[in-house]
């Protein structure tokens, strides 16, 4: 059993980054699940709504393989943090991960399917990517705590917070999100 990712992404948004560390869940996944009876590569497109393209996933059974092929906005991620971007492409990883999978139980067994399932969201929630920062942020702050505390108590920086409080309140932000500019290097 073999588990691979890879990105197609345009610049200012965070999705490669985030693809790297899911790589780093494949061999903690691959080892708890190696009786697992195919292969899983997975894509990860952050694009431009105008291009639309949807995700799919395609059983193969020359490579005994299945392809997932997620796509995400560009327009949306590039306005939001990497902590906000990471716990969005969380939400669409693992509801994706799990159709996938669950159309192809005649290939693997509902033990396989649901142990895969529950190793990912395990590594997900352990790693901030479902139930994170942000969602600890968001109750917090709906709750009607101050922002300092809040900031505290999730681990988020007080500027994050103080953004992810103006979006509850119904703040847009359609600009290049801060975590997402490149550092221009002068010579």
């Amino acid at each position: 059993m073999d588990i691979s990712f890879t990105s197609d992404t345009y610049p200012h948004d965070r999705v490669a980054d985030l693809t790297s560390e899911l790589r780093t869940m494949v061999n903690e996944i691959a080892e708890q699940n190696h009786a697992f009876p195919f292969d899983i590569g997975i894509v990860i497109r952050c694009l431009p709504d105008g291009v639309g393209r949807k995700p799919f996933h395609r059983f193969r059974t020359k490579d005994n393989s299945l392809t997932i092929d997620i796509t995400v906005s560009h327009d949306l991620y590039r306005t939001l943090s990497m902590n906000e971007q990471r716990e969005q492409l969380g939400a669409s990883f693992i509801d994706f991960f799990e159709k996938s999978l669950h159309r192809n139980k005649k290939r693997a067994t509902i033990e396989d399917t649901t142990y895969m399932i529950r190793s990912v969201r395990r590594w997900m929630k352990a790693n901030n990517w479902i139930e994170g920062k942000i969602s600890a942020a968001r109750e917090l702050l709906l709750a009607g705590n101050e922002l300092f505390y809040v900031s505290e108590q999730s681990g988020l920086p007080y500027d994050e917070v103080e953004d992810l409080c103006c979006k509850i309140n119904g703040a847009a932000f359609n600009d290049v999100h801060r975590d997402n500019k490149k550092p221009i290097i002068l010579y």
